[in-house]
């Protein structure tokens, strides 16, 4: 372990618009308080420990001690009563049994600036599944430290100058990965605090005469293009990663030439861990770059994606993915979109992936979601974030010109009996957190009116 790394400890004030200094601790003081509370955690003989902490300092103290503990941690994907209440049903205590938020942890000189942590401990996370109720994904420590190893040596000589500051929650997988778990057991300097806005990642970026690491998803940066505010930063940005879903190539190429940065999106699912990288540099540059750990391979008559990985706790069998892929020689990959999003619509097969694809494609639309609704009868249906055209068109002739003209454009490559039966204009889409997209919100707006 290394004594003289500090790590970044940012909080906000609970006063209304102010903010405090940002504050540091040495890695070595950081490594003696988890010491100081695995400790405590060692004294209780509960095994399973469900764990949230929005307060990135608190919650890694909390999942490292855990570790050091010998304790399996859970990781509910919010803190709601009711997501709480069920996921006690799964564990054994609750973090908030062992650690106040406002304890003062006293660290002394006998206390290791050292930790280790057994690769057997399970971490347990939560996702939500295709019919949208959460989802239990088991996950080993050695699970997570193989991806980490990899990232390290794929990026690790760049990106181990920089700061991490990060838009992506901790209690996800890809947040706990590359905002927690890899600056810390590298020894990297990071930001703790969660960035809503791009601007208070910004405005907290520009404290420090640093190159900096910046972890979002596509949510987050799709929005910057054309008012790309990450900008200010271009003197000092370094490794930018966006993860959750594509970052789709227009935008993808638009931001990086706006900042000079080629971003890394990285391809993967809470189940499988990372499958492949890319940089979209310039419109042909759509195909993925599998990982060096994963073998990547697929179904010959449903293009299904199958791998090999040993980010998986079987490492020797063929895990099949729900996406589809055409794979060239080289090894490397397109996505052709999911097998959970293959719908037949009067005996008539469609892909939501493209009909969202050919959608936004059109100069009035922004982003977009199509679904499919299932009542009393089955109905496509599309949520629209209207570009600054679009909207204009919109004030100026109405919902049903823009529906007629959006209807048009899809009958260039879409069956008219497949195409959206309602349609809302939003001004924003939900997403939660980690950058990922609120389908039942979604749903419940087609839930009233025509």
């Amino acid at each position: 372990m290394v004594d003289n790394v500090s790590m970044y400890i940012y909080r906000a004030s609970q006063t209304a618009g102010m903010h405090s200094s940002v504050g540091f601790i040495s890695y070595s003081d950081w490594c003696k308080k988890v010491n100081h509370l695995a400790a405590k955690y060692r004294k209780s003989d509960a095994e399973n420990w469900l764990l949230f902490d929005i307060d990135s300092y608190q919650f890694s103290l909390q999942f490292f001690a855990m570790l050091v503990a010998g304790k399996n941690v859970f990781l509910p994907p919010n803190q709601q009563p009711e997501t709480i209440k069920q996921l006690e049903k799964l564990v054994d205590a609750n973090s908030s049994d062992i650690f106040d938020s406002s304890m003062n942890l006293i660290i002394t000189e006998n206390e290791s600036a050292e930790f280790a942590i057994n690769k057997q401990q399970q971490v347990t996370i939560f996702t939500s599944g295709s019919s949208g109720q959460p989802k239990l994904i088991v996950k080993h420590v050695w699970q997570l430290l193989n991806e980490i190893n990899e990232l390290q040596q794929l990026w690790g000589e760049e990106v181990d100058e920089q700061i991490t500051l990060s838009f992506v929650s901790h209690q996800h997988i890809y947040g706990l990965l590359f905002r927690l778990m890899w600056p810390v057991l590298s020894h990297r300097d990071l930001v703790v605090e969660q960035f809503e806005y791009p601007e208070h990642l910004v405005a907290k970026a520009l404290e420090f005469n640093r190159s900096i690491c910046i972890v979002g998803s596509p949510a987050h940066f799709t929005r910057l293009v054309g008012n790309n505010v990450l900008a200010d930063l271009n003197d000092s940005l370094g490794l930018i990663f966006s993860s959750g879903g594509n970052l789709p190539t227009d935008k993808a190429v638009a931001l990086n030439h706006e900042l000079s940065v080629n971003i890394v999106e990285v391809f993967g699912s809470s189940e499988t861990g990372g499958i492949g990288w890319r940089q979209q540099a310039e419109p042909h540059c759509t195909q993925w770059q599998p990982f060096s750990t994963v073998k990547v391979s697929y179904d010959t008559k449903s293009q299904q994606l199958k791998i090999k990985s040993n980010y998986l706790q079987d490492v020797d069998s063929w895990y099949l993915c729900d996406d589809r892929i055409d794979l060239d020689e080289n090894g490397k990959f397109n996505l052709l979109g999911r097998i959970d999003r293959i719908v037949k619509i009067e005996e008539k097969r469609l892909s939501l992936d493209e009909m969202e694809q050919q959608l936004s494609a059109h100069t009035f639309v922004k982003n977009v979601f199509v679904t499919l609704l299932q009542n009393t009868r089955v109905q496509v249906v599309a949520a629209v974030e209207l570009s600054e055209l679009g909207q204009e068109k919109l004030a100026l002739d109405g919902k049903l010109a823009i529906n007629n003209q959006l209807k048009s454009h899809l009958t260039q490559t879409f069956e008219r009996v497949t195409l959206p039966k309602k349609w809302r204009y939003v001004d924003t889409l939900p997403y939660n957190a980690q950058g990922k997209l609120i389908k039942s919100e979604v749903e419940e707006m087609f839930n009233h009116g025509n």
